[in-house]
């Protein structure tokens, strides 16, 4: 009989950060569901729970001109969406005064010819 493949904890590891979402971990089922459909294997439950409870790895270290770059970037993305955002909103604007201009055009139209737009 074959022996079962063996799956590392850093492969286990990586499948919970993946799945972990925001100041949430992922359950246990979860994980061991993936490990099945990636692997064929669940692992055993006191092992992934283990890894669960571990503590998340730290983030990898940033040197200060790459966190400057970074920084920079974030920045630059962001005033391009606050950018895009007035732009639509102007554009939003405009065509709600072009609207409004029209339907009174026509209510006055409407009353020239001696019909009562609210009726």
């Amino acid at each position: 009989m074959a022996r079962p493949q063996q799956v590392s904890d850093d492969a286990i590891v990586a499948i919970i950060e993946e799945l972990r979402r925001p100041h949430r971990a992922p359950s246990g089922v979860q994980v061991r569901e993936q490990l099945w459909a990636r692997f064929g294997i669940r692992a055993s439950t006191q092992r992934v729970y283990r890894l669960l409870k571990a503590p998340p790895r730290p983030p990898p270290r940033m040197d200060s001109v790459d966190a400057a770059r970074q920084i920079a970037e974030l920045t630059a993305e962001r005033d391009a969406a606050l950018r895009r955002a007035e732009v639509a909103e102007y554009r939003e604007r405009a065509t709600q005064d072009r609207t409004a201009n029209q339907i009174d055009t026509l209510r006055q139209r409407l009353k020239r010819l001696g019909a009562d737009p609210y009726v």
